[in-house]
């Protein structure tokens, strides 16, 4: 739940802020999960460590996405 909310609700509020802000806060929250496992469990269950690594990697994708004509007209579809 904490990875599909990090993931895929928050980006959408974060991309209001300033870019040198976004950065830590995004980290901070896509890192609280496998931050609490390794202090409480003493390890990082595998789902943390794979959702984390994609939603990392997932971002370029997005800021490069969502610059581009087509995703501006898809979302001006969406809204209609």
């Amino acid at each position: 739940m904490l990875l599909a909310m990090v993931g895929g609700i928050i980006p959408a509020a974060f991309g209001r802020l300033p870019t040198l802000a976004l950065i830590p806060m995004a980290l901070t929250l896509v890192l609280a999960g496998p931050i609490y496992d390794r202090i409480s469990r003493k390890h990082i269950h595998r789902v943390y460590i794979r959702g984390t690594v994609l939603i990392i990697l997932s971002i370029p994708f997005r800021l490069i996405l969502s610059r581009t004509d087509a995703w501006h007209r898809f979302a001006g579809w969406l809204i209609r």
